[in-house]
């Protein structure tokens, strides 16, 4: 296993137990934040100039995919739910 995973795995469980201790645990922060790590993720991976960018930007994308996905299987926030 590289660097890059054990970081990327070590970012991705101090945020959840940060964003969980500070009660931000949302749904639509999870997606956000899901949404964009896969964008820049895909930007370093693209980029030519910072060989630093490019060796992180697969475990940025995998991270922002784990996020995204954890955000898409949780239930509705209760201020965003629709009555039915």
């Amino acid at each position: 296993m590289s660097v890059s995973f054990w970081i990327s795995i070590s970012f991705y469980i101090t945020s959840i137990i940060v964003l969980s201790v500070l009660g931000l645990f949302k749904k639509r922060l999870f997606q956000s934040i899901g949404l964009w790590a896969m964008i820049s993720g895909i930007v370093f991976l693209c980029q030519p100039f910072f060989a630093i960018l490019f060796q992180y930007g697969i475990a940025i994308l995998i991270l922002g995919l784990i996020y995204w996905n954890f955000g898409n299987n949780m239930k509705a926030d209760a201020e965003t739910e629709e009555p039915q």
